[in-house]
């Protein structure tokens, strides 16, 4: 459980770097010099941690953990293709989806163990999100 909790952020941040190693070079110009060197292998990487994702999803999850680990990495990609827009017409929206992202670990083992939801849940969610905005804030 805790490799495919890697995973998730893995894939979405890999993909994210792909896609924008153009963009980065302006922002953060080392990580896409060394991105741009391999850019013909990471369309492979990605596809790696794909696949071990799905195969780790066939051994050890169920229905709906996959279809909670498929929102996340939906919305994660979404955000690339579609979102990032948004940050310039509505104000902190990167830092509250990327929050957001971050503390739905908590329901993690909600859906895993198939459990119901509780105070505990939504509180330890809380707790993560604001965590996350807070450190997001400082990365502005």
């Amino acid at each position: 459980m805790l490799l495919i909790a890697y995973l998730l952020p893995l894939i979405v941040y890999s993909y994210d770097y792909y896609k924008d190693i153009d963009k980065d070079i302006k922002n953060n110009s080392k990580r896409a010099v060394f991105l741009k060197k391999r850019v013909d292998k990471y369309p492979f990487i990605l596809g790696f941690y794909i696949l071990l994702l799905v195969s780790l999803m066939i051994l050890y999850s169920n229905y709906s953990l996959v279809a909670f680990i498929a929102a996340i990495i939906t919305g994660g990609i979404l955000y690339n293709v579609l979102l990032k827009d948004l940050t310039k017409k509505i104000p902190a929206f990167k830092n509250i989806f990327t929050a957001m992202n971050w503390a739905l670990a908590a329901f993690f083992p909600l859906f895993y163990y198939s459990m119901d939801i509780n105070v505990s849940f939504i509180i330890v969610f809380l707790l993560i999100f604001m965590r996350c905005m807070i450190n997001l804030s400082f990365l502005i």
